[in-house]
């Protein structure tokens, strides 16, 4: 029998065996038994840098400056002063920019993250990161002139895990909460700065770290701080002046800390809290 001949007949079969074994293969073998269902704030979650280390929360304060500057057009939170991510400045807006650019006013460098501010009464407040001292720093600045005013700092061992800081503060015209990468919460008088009172939701209720760390923006709601930590409770309302914890939500399914962030709604007419 002539060599090519042998291969008209030899390769079609090898091809043939080949699918048909890729195919028993195929069909006989579970392509999901190795997954796990994900179930929402259960998810697996990597060990974080310095998860455990000791962290003297707002322990540090500078003060530079002072601002007289005031100004009624307020942004005091995440969303805004409504929650509905609308500005009500009456500042007319342009069409379009000149040829060299808006003007700067001034401008500030920070840490590398997500962080935005908020601003109340012609300051602006924002948390942010150094590096360098390996700290998160609550900042304040005037509005008007971008000169820094205090901030309130401490030191906590943070990695780049896509941006550090990642949330906006809260303010009102007496306190002013924020949460940090590794969820430190710390409550401050808003104009002195004054450190009032801390959380550490990890140490102190079970509550778990993101996994790219948090980007809850918290909750001042008729002076109480709205926290939703996780862990042993959903979420808890803390008194601003004292601290005390005045009430706290069950958390039976033992869901943990996510990247939302708590609003308030009538719904009905009942004030509720959306999270």
């Amino acid at each position: 029998m002539e060599r090519s001949h042998i291969y008209k007949i030899i390769l079609p079969a090898i091809i043939i065996f080949i699918f048909a074994s890729a195919f028993v293969w195929f069909v006989g073998k579970d392509p999901v038994k190795d997954l796990e269902m994900r179930v929402p704030g259960m998810d697996e979650r990597p060990k974080l840098i310095g998860e455990h280390d000791t962290v003297y929360i707002g322990e540090y304060f500078e003060e530079f400056g002072t601002g007289d500057f005031v100004s009624e057009n307020n942004w005091p939170r995440f969303r805004g002063s409504d929650y509905d991510n609308i500005s009500k400045d009456n500042t007319p807006i342009i069409d379009d920019w000149p040829p060299e650019g808006p003007g700067i006013v001034w401008e500030i460098k920070l840490g590398e993250g997500h962080a935005g501010p908020a601003i109340h009464n012609g300051k602006v407040y924002i948390l942010d990161y150094d590096e360098k001292i390996r700290a998160d720093a609550l900042r304040c600045f005037s509005l008007e002139t971008g000169q820094e005013i205090w901030r309130r700092w401490y030191n906590v061992a943070i990695k780049r895990n896509h941006g550090m800081s990642r949330t906006i503060p809260t303010v009102t015209d007496d306190y002013i909460v924020s949460i940090g990468p590794r969820c430190h919460v710390m409550c401050l008088d808003t104009e002195t700065g004054d450190l009032l009172w801390t959380i550490d939701p990890v140490r102190d209720y079970g509550a778990e770290i993101p996994q790219w760390y948090t980007a809850q923006c918290p909750l001042i709601h008729n002076d109480i701080a709205v926290l939703a930590v996780g862990g042993e409770s959903l979420m808890m309302g803390v008194d601003c002046k004292s601290g005390e914890v005045l009430w706290v939500t069950p958390n039976p399914d033992k869901w943990k800390m996510s990247h939302s962030s708590v609003f308030p709604a009538r719904i009905h007419g009942k004030l509720t809290y959306i999270y």
